[in-house]
């Protein structure tokens, strides 16, 4: 028995197997989405009719999505101007966003290691990078404390200040 979840959007039938998404309009595909969103109605194939629009515009994003508008979010927040990719804030600022999806990740999935090893690097990384501009600039280094809300050991505070 497999489960289908089935909404109308507009003219087109979005339908809903496990993790992918299809349309009958090809024209007009939306992104992958994640297992089976909360928000659909689960249903046999060809069961109950498919659910409202509006319970398809309510879907949250799935985790990795959030994650990736979160990094866009704060390399935004932390770029010095429109070409810039390779700053210590901006790379700050995406590790930041990533140590954050990945320490929740980690709570969640307890004995996955190997994210959990990446993260301790993560972490590292941007400690390193907050440790040389807490040498060569102070008041970067404590503008993007500020702006990034990110804790620091009192050694460092104290390069930097």
């Amino acid at each position: 028995m497999a489960f289908v979840a089935a909404a109308t959007v507009g003219a087109s039938t979005w339908t809903s197997s496990r993790s992918a998404v299809t349309c009958a309009r090809p024209s007009t595909a939306l992104p992958v989405v994640a297992a089976r969103p909360a928000a659909l109605r689960m249903t046999l194939a060809g069961g109950l009719p498919p659910p409202d629009a509006t319970e398809v515009l309510e879907l949250e994003a799935p985790g990795p999505v959030k994650t990736a508008m979160a990094i866009a979010e704060l390399r935004e927040l932390a770029r010095l101007n429109e070409n810039d990719s390779g700053s210590p804030e901006f790379q700050i600022a995406t590790w930041s966003a990533r140590i954050e999806y990945l320490t929740t990740h980690a709570k969640a999935n307890p004995k996955d290691h190997s994210s959990t090893r990446g993260l301790v690097t993560m972490v590292s990384k941007r400690r390193r990078m907050l440790k040389y501009l807490a040498k060569t600039d102070k008041n970067r280094f404590n503008a993007i404390l500020d702006k990034l809300g990110i804790r620091v050991s009192k050694e460092l505070r104290a390069l930097g200040m």
